[in-house]
């Protein structure tokens, strides 16, 4: 309480002193500054403060749709990913399906949408709502196409490479390298 009442003492004794002070008059300015302080500042003021408004707004939406852009990318990488991670998982747990379907050497259509609709219907199951909502709005009734496809694409990414010389068949059949 006492460092308080020194401080608001000494805070009033320096203002005291600073405007018991005499002040020498302003030194005298050019009519031609005059002129431009009284005539032309108010009209810059005038014309720029709009322009400044309506810069302002225009960044605002620039960033607004930077931010729906990033959301939008963040939505698709996430599907992407699930849509991996889903093949991936099939590829282990259908495995003797598939090589059932396989059995006769030729994979028919009706086999290939079955095993879609199955990663499908996991892929929508693994996917939180707010993301598949978010999906649906960007693609609308398109949404089934656009994760068919995605899911189409991971299979093709998680095949194999084709065997093209004998030192990559002589490593395929010698398997994986233990390290």
């Amino acid at each position: 309480m006492r460092l308080a009442a020194r401080l608001s003492l000494l805070l009033t004794l320096v203002s005291f002193a600073v405007f018991a002070q005499d002040t020498a008059p302003p030194p005298p300015q050019s009519p031609v500054l005059t002129a431009v302080l009284q005539y032309v500042v108010p009209a810059l003021v005038t014309v720029l403060g709009p322009l400044a408004i309506w810069a302002l707004g225009q960044l605002g939406a620039f960033l607004k749709s930077k931010s729906s852009e990033s959301k939008v990318f963040g939505v698709l990488s996430v599907v992407t990913e699930a849509a991996n991670s889903v093949v991936a998982e099939l590829n282990a747990t259908l495995k003797p399906q598939l090589q059932a379907a396989l059995a006769d050497g030729v994979l028919t259509q009706a086999e290939k949408d079955q095993l879609k609709k199955a990663a499908l219907d996991v892929l929508k199951t693994k996917l939180p709502a707010a993301t598949l909502a978010s999906a649906q709005g960007l693609f609308g009734p398109m949404l089934d196409t656009w994760l068919g496809g995605l899911v189409e694409r991971a299979v093709v990414e998680q095949k194999p490479p084709p065997v093209t010389t004998l030192e990559q068949a002589a490593a395929v059949l010698r398997g994986p390298n233990p390290a």
